[in-house]
């Protein structure tokens, strides 16, 4: 081992028993010097560390006194990851708490379960700041007591503090911490809050979090109620559909029957439509009205309000009845966990089943395009070749277009290659026409793209 490696170790050794040995209710305060004490030595040696610690000469440029010498320190050490947390223990309980705060900086650049148990303890340092540091870092770890020291730290008095556990439990992703915050109501600090909100809404965004938080919504009341639906806003998933429903109920909270018709209007589906047009025509209070309007017109593209409602669910109630079971199927394969169920689709028409041509062209929950697709190829490819090739002749839309030349090439299929057939024909026919109308001033449409995905598509399915 290379002389600076044995004096460091030794130097470690000596100071973590000088450090522990001294008062348990504050070591920090009472332990060596252990930082000065390294760059002492590392002044006497004039080779650099190499051999089992190659590391060596960064921990002491992290305890020195050139602020460009500790900011390369902190680089390297991070780089070097897990090896190096055993050193950082022992400069951990150093008496200067600019070293133990970039002790605090490295551990969480290095995180996982391994810089957990430093990070742990330095929650509790009696220096705020490095409390602050060490909080945040907690939000790059994992493993037992991170997630219970957040919620700890999550009440603690000074809002600081609560904001930084907040923002980790985020940088965290357990799902567990969406009860925690939807208390916002009760926080004081509206920096605390904005930080809680932040969280929440990063949380719900997660495909493993739309069921807790269903759960959740169901289980709450009033204020927790409230926060808890506006997290589910942006999230699009049907799975949702039946807790808002029945949030919608006269038994809750003005502001609750709002929040929840809102949220319906990207979460919702034709189990919400009865509800919701008889709120839109019957209820006594003109926002709620307005909003399951707003909600209805959102969900079924027709332009109606207030009364007419009504007369939209008396001629439409046996359309939704037809589409519930639709629905509650496109609902449950949301959950990407959930085994498609091929004889369930075979009995819908395609038309029944056409969102989820839609879906895969983006919209809705961010995981549902790519599920939506799974559960296209899991059904019968004749019918879906048929219907992409029916979109793709009735528009002209070039980037429509394309899009599904190339799906019609992935979906494949034994219709696979009379649908490239038949597009290539279209292709022509339009350039055909295209180049006539130039004749009178209009562009021409550039359809080269068209062309290019059609013979990609070709070379993938060769005449046999």
């Amino acid at each position: 081992m290379p002389r600076l490696s044995l004096l460091l170790c030794g130097a470690s050794c000596l100071a973590a028993v000088a450090a522990w040995g001294e008062d348990d209710g504050n070591p920090q305060a009472q332990g060596l010097d252990i930082g000065q004490t390294i760059h002492a030595i590392h002044d006497l040696v004039t080779t650099p560390a190499k051999g089992d610690k190659p590391w060596s000469e960064d921990i002491a440029n992290l305890s020195g006194d050139d602020p460009e010498e500790q900011q390369r320190a902190i680089g390297h050490l991070i780089m070097y990851g897990p090896a190096v947390l055993p050193d950082l223990s022992v400069l951990g309980r150093d008496r200067d708490p600019l070293l133990r705060l970039r002790v605090v900086e490295v551990a969480a650049g290095i995180g996982g379960a391994a810089a957990a148990p430093l990070l742990l303890a330095l929650s509790h340092d009696p220096d705020l700041r490095i409390q602050e540091n060490a909080t945040l870092g907690l939000g790059r770890c994992a493993g037992p007591g991170v997630f219970e020291r957040l919620v700890e730290l999550h009440v603690a008095l000074e809002s600081e503090l609560r904001r930084d556990a907040a923002i980790a439990m985020g940088g965290l992703g357990d799902i567990r911490a969406l009860a925690i915050l939807s208390t916002l109501s009760l926080e004081p600090d509206d920096l605390v809050k904005n930080a809680e909100s932040d969280t929440m809404l990063r949380l719900a965004g997660q495909e493993s979090a739309v069921m807790p938080l269903a759960a959740l919504i169901g289980q709450t009341s009033d204020v927790q109620r409230t926060i808890l639906i506006q997290a589910s806003m942006a999230l699009a998933d049907p799975r949702l559909c039946p807790v808002l429903v029945a949030s919608l109920s006269d038994q809750q909270p003005l502001t609750v029957r709002f929040i929840a018709a809102q949220s319906l209007a990207s979460n919702g589906d034709s189990r919400a439509w009865q509800v919701l047009c008889a709120m839109a025509a019957d209820d006594p209070h003109d926002s709620l009205r307005a909003q399951a309007s707003t909600t209805m017109r959102s969900l079924t593209g027709f332009p109606g309000s207030g009364e007419g409602w009504r007369v939209w669910w008396q001629n439409n109630a046996a359309l939704a009845a037809h589409l519930i079971a639709r629905d509650e199927l496109f609902a449950s394969l949301h959950d990407s966990s959930v085994p498609i169920p091929r004889a369930r689709l075979a009995q819908f028409p395609i038309a029944d089943l056409a969102p989820l041509l839609d879906a895969v062209s983006g919209g809705g929950a961010p995981w549902w395009p790519a599920r939506a697709w799974q559960v296209i190829l899991a059904d019968q490819p004749g019918r879906w070749t048929r219907l992409m090739l029916d979109r793709l002749l009735a528009t002209g839309d070039s980037t429509a277009r394309l899009t599904l030349i190339i799906l019609i090439d992935q979906l494949g299929g034994p219709d696979c290659r009379a649908a490239l057939t038949a597009i290539g024909s279209d292709i022509d026919s339009r350039c055909a026409r295209e180049e006539k109308s130039a004749d009178d001033g209009h562009a021409v449409p550039d359809r080269s793209a068209e062309r290019t995905a059609l013979h990609v598509a070709w070379q993938r399915h060769p005449a046999p």
